[in-house]
Formats: structure tokens, sequence, C-alpha cells
């Protein structure tokens, strides 16, 4: 099962759709999760032009003043989505993957800048994972924070925030999750002139998910 997580900074441009297109095709993507997409009343019309197909669905957290906005898309013959849950931070779903009838929960996530409203969001999904009896999750998305230092280049204050990072290492340790293998580019975020970066999106996946996809990794694609 491929998983795209891509912060789009606005959808409405046609050569963002065209890209997207592309990755879907060539990569075999059977679930797209993107992050400020920052359109208005984005609809099942819209995610079928954007896939290529009509055998999809979709979920939607709605932008706020033309700020946020976060779209999963998936294939309905590779997932089957039994319950979820959204708001403006994060989209939940539970489900299963068809071809194995693995039950999951994949969590599409674009978190504030602002720390503490990102700690309202971890303390939130603390609460979603304990009441879950579902063991196999994946959190993707924009987290907007980093773990370490060596995450960060090129920025005033380059050491961080060192009560962010530890509180979002607190979390990913709470939430018993793995930062899984990465693979490609070590920075995910990027200035436009290329002098400051960060590594702020990533996938988590807790040890069950692991189980059962020993071999997941996540790949950073080109800038």
């Amino acid at each position: 099962m491929r998983i795209l997580s891509l912060n789009v900074r606005g959808l409405g441009s046609s050569v963002k759709w065209r890209y997207i297109k592309d990755i879907i095709r060539k990569e075999g993507v059977k679930m797209v999760c993107m992050q400020e997409v920052k359109v208005a009343n984005f609809s099942l019309n819209n995610c079928c032009q954007l896939w290529g197909d009509n055998d999809i669905n979709y979920f939607y957290s709605e932008p706020i003043n033309g700020a946020g906005g976060i779209l999963t898309i998936w294939h309905k013959k590779k997932f089957q989505c039994s319950n979820h849950i959204i708001n403006r931070w994060f989209i939940v779903f539970v489900g299963i993957f068809r071809e194995s009838n693995i039950p999951v929960v994949i969590k599409n996530v674009y978190f504030s800048c602002n720390l503490q409203l990102k700690m309202q969001m971890w303390e939130e999904l603390k609460g979603i994972r304990q009441r879950e009896p579902c063991n196999s999750w994946c959190i993707l998305g924009d987290f907007n924070a980093i773990r370490n230092e060596e995450e960060r280049r090129g920025i005033s204050q380059a050491r961080g925030n060192k009560r962010e990072m530890q509180g979002f290492n607190n979390f990913i340790d709470s939430m018993e999750m793995v930062d899984i293998p990465c693979i490609g580019r070590k920075y995910t975020w990027y200035r436009p002139n290329g002098k400051a970066k960060s590594r702020l999106d990533r996938f988590l996946t807790t040890f069950e998910w692991l189980q059962h996809w020993p071999g997941s990794k996540q790949y950073v694609l080109d800038r």
C-alpha cells in the first residue's frame, strides 16, 4: 500500500494537479493525504479529476479564512473506511486494507506552528489512541515540529525550541510510535532560496503496523 503525503501549499495551480496525477500514476499510489490545500468546497468531482478515476472516496477539512485545508483521497478497491473524525488540524479514519483485511487507523495531520495549539492536538490524539481498540496506526503529514536540532538548518535560532522538541518526542513516545526509516532527502521544507530547511513532515507508525508491514519506509521526494 503506497501512501502519498504532501503539503501542497495551495492546490489552485494546474501545475500541481499534473504533478500529483503523475505521482499517483507512476508510483501506484492508493491513498493521497494533502495538507494546506487552501481550496474551499473541494468536492468528490474535484477528487475524481485529480486522481483520474471515479472509484475513489475522500474526506476534507475545509480551510479557514483561506488557510489550511486537509484532504485525504483513497481508492475504494484498496481501502474501506468504517469511522472517522475531522477537525481543523487532522483527519482520523478507521478502516481496513482490502487486500490484507487488516484493520488500521490513519491520521492525516497539519499542526499549527503555535506550540500551545500543537500541545492541545497532541493531547487530543493521545485520547483517541487510548479509546481506539485498533493498534495498527499510522500518523502522517505536516507536524510543524522537529525532533532534534539536526532537523533544521539555516534558520535564525536554528537550535530550535527545546520545549517543542521535547514535547514532540514525548508525544511520539507516549503514542508508542516509530519514526520509520527515511530514504532520500533529509529535509521536507525549504525556503524558496534554499538557504533554510527543516524536516517538518514525516510518517509515524506503531509497532503493530510494522508487524504487518515490516518493510515500511518513507521516501522524501525531490523538491
